[in-house]
Formats: C-alpha cells, structure tokens, sequence
C-alpha cells in the first residue's frame, strides 16, 4: 500500500513538469532562415542577409507544379553588431526570424580577410543558431550577392552549396567541409590554423536570381565551389586550389574518392587513377629536441583511362604504374607543405600532435610554433599505392596499334 501511495506521488509531482505548449509558435508566424550571409558594409557595419523559405513555392515547385516564384527570399539588415543587423531587418518581415533550421553561413571575403573572431564569437553564442550549420567564404564577392542566385537543380540555393562541399571534398579533393563548431576549434586551436571553402558565381553575375532564369537549359549564373581560403589566426591571407589544395587534403584523412593522373611513357599525364578508398596517418616524433612528422597515406584504386599502351598482366609493368602513382601523390603532399611553411600557417594541425604525444615539448615551443618551428620542420612522407582493377581491360584496344606486342 505504501509502495502504491508513493508511486503516485511521484506520479502527480511530474505533471507540471509535461507541460509542454507553453513555448509553442504558430507555424504561420515563423520566417525560417536556412542561409545566413555576414559582409562589412561601405559605413564600417555589419550586413546580415538571410535567405529565407517561402514554402508555398519551394514545396510546389518541388512537386513539379505550375506555381511560379521563387523558393526563397532574401532580406538584409544593417547593425554595428549581427544582432543589431538582424533586428533591422525583421522591420521587413511579417514573421519572427527562426534561425534553428540555418544551415549555412557564408562570410564574404573582405571581412574575412578583415577577422572573423566577432562573427563566431555571436554564432557559438546564439541558443538558436545551429553549430552544425557549414561555413564558406564568398571568394571574391561579398555573401550577400552569393546569396541571391538561385539554382536550377537543388531548388533550395543553401542546399545546393552545402551538396557540393560533401561532394567536392569526397569525390574530387578540393573542397573541405566545416561547421561552426570545427571552424571554432581551429580559431582557438595554437596547433592548426582554420580553412574554409570558397564559393564564387561563374557566368554572368547580374543574372541568376530571378526564376525565370531557371527556366534556361544553360542557366547564366552557376554557383560552384572554388578553391580552400587559408587564414592566418581568424585573417583570411591566400587560397590554394589544384594539387595544392588535393595534397592537404590527403594530410587530413579527407579523400574518398579522386582522380590522379600522371605521366607515362613521355607522355604527360598519360594515365588516370581513380582513387576508391584511401586512409592517412600521422605521427609526430621528438629525437634529442628535434621534431619531425611523417604523414603515411594507403591508397587503392582502378586504373580509369589510359593514353598509351599498357600490360596490366604484366606483374613488372604494375609495379612501374604504382610507383608513378606514389610519387604524384607524395608531389602534391609535399606541395601543400612547402606552401604552408613559405606562408608559416599550420593548416595540417601538426602543432595539436604535439600537443597531444609530446606535451612538455609543446608547451615550450607553442608560442613560437607558426614562426619558427613549423616552418623548419621535417616532414616526411610515406605513400603506399595499389592498383586493384583495371576496370573491364587489362590492355587498352590500341595496344598493339602503338607498339604493344
């Protein structure tokens, strides 16, 4: 009976606390913001544009109707801080601006080059904004203009660049993805300085944002993913793209999937490389005060195309094809880290290494890491690479036409 006694009162404690309407908003009342766009103003203040749904066109046009219209909105607001700025601009809008489904940030590039500490200083603040939500920089633009070309395929813009980034990082090696939350750790990291992808507008750049320009089989206005801006504490100082940009990214474990060429036979860039799994290692060594890395990379992969004749039964030939293999990559590694110690930037995070296996030594030299050490540091790297596949031929159908036997 007791048990019984108690049980209820338990019981009857806890209902105040499932009351759960209390915070609840009428969805008709609510601006959902899905792409955030931080820039400096001419007058020295910030510029919040905010691209927002408009659900009665996205989700008609996502069902193929005749609706016309386009499947976002954007506003913009001025503020000597972002929340001035966002203030501003709900005078323009008729519903309360909800920023928890913002999935992307993009800050244009002048004020990245200016510092970006104030800008996540308010995102990680924020209790509605998502520090999950990707961050690129707007390359040679400012975020604002980025933000009002629309895309032809992902009817959501914001959507579309956040695809590409997986994609491009994934499938291709020049793109790296990072959230807010990443984008803090390196800002406050002494061992790695930040990297984020720049996204530009290819075509004519006064098109785009109208939905009748969607309506084109080749749609003036692209936006595409373009090059990995460096910065230098929370300043934007160069971008890398190409090898350069590939071969960091094999550093950091980043490459799925690619394509490397390389030369054959006195051919340039005869043979093409798919790249199908890759895993990367890195260790940091300390002998008698000395440091050093080294950077192991496994690679796998089909031979994709080839512009000469090749023997891919031939056990020495492949022994050949993936020692060429190995030396391009261990090229564009060793690229990205001769550009890296000119510019004194630890983009890889070799400093957190230490940190983490040699934490007497770091501490002595964190000060003076990006200076003078890192750009003096040893740093070897080891590529193995395998060929598994040739895909459907082991010898191309012009073998014996260019001098195969």
């Amino acid at each position: 009976m007791r048990k019984q006694i108690l049980l209820w009162l338990c019981l009857m404690l806890t209902v105040p606390s499932l009351a759960g309407c209390w915070s609840s908003r009428e969805l008709t009342n609510i601006a959902f913001v899905i792409a955030v766009g931080i820039d400096k103003s001419e007058d020295n203040r910030y510029l919040l544009t905010m691209q927002i749904m408009n659900p009665r066109n996205s989700a008609s046009m996502q069902q193929v109707s005749s609706s016309k219209g386009s499947p976002v909105n954007v506003y913009t607001g001025h503020g000597n801080t972002i929340v001035e700025a966002a203030r501003e601009a709900m005078q323009h809008i008729s519903r309360e601006l909800y920023f928890s489904h913002a999935n992307l940030v993009v800050i244009g590039e002048d004020l990245a080059r200016e510092g970006v500490l104030e800008i996540f200083d308010r995102l990680e603040r924020s209790p509605q904004f998502r520090r999950t939500s990707f961050v690129v920089i707007a390359k040679d633009m400012r975020a604002t203009d980025l933000l009002k070309i629309l895309t032809p395929i992902d009817q959501i813009p914001a959507n579309k660049i956040i695809k590409t980034i997986k994609f491009s990082e994934s499938l291709w090696g020049e793109a790296i993805k990072k959230d807010v939350k990443e984008a803090i750790d390196e800002l406050s990291s002494s061992g790695k300085q930040l990297t984020l992808t720049g996204f530009s507008i290819e075509g004519n750049k006064r098109n785009g944002r109208n939905a009748t320009d969607m309506e084109e089989t080749f749609v003036p206005s692209r936006i595409i993913s373009d090059k990995i801006g460096v910065f230098n504490n929370d300043r934007l100082i160069e971008w890398i793209g190409g090898e350069t940009a590939r071969g960091f990214l094999w550093t950091q474990n980043r490459i799925k999937s690619t394509i490397v060429n390389f030369d054959w036979a006195n051919h340039k860039e005869a043979v093409s490389y798919r790249v199908v799994r890759s895993k990367t290692g890195t260790k940091a060594e300390l002998s008698n005060g000395r440091p050093s890395v080294t950077v192991s990379v496994k690679v796998e992969g089909n031979i994709g195309e080839t512009h000469v004749p090749l023997d891919l039964w031939d056990p020495a030939e492949l022994v050949k094809l993936q020692e060429a293999i190995r030396k391009e990559i261990r090229k564009e590694i060793l690229k990205s880290v001769e550009f890296a110690k000119e510019k004194k930037v630890d983009i890889f995070g070799f400093g957190e290494y230490f940190y983490s296996d040699h934490p007497k030594y770091w501490k002595k030299v964190k000060k003076e890491w990006n200076q003078k050490i890192f750009p003096e540091l040893e740093v070897n790297v080891r590529v193995d690479a395998y060929i598994r596949r040739s895909d459907l031929r082991t010898k191309p159908y012009f073998y014996r036409m260019k001098g195969g036997e």
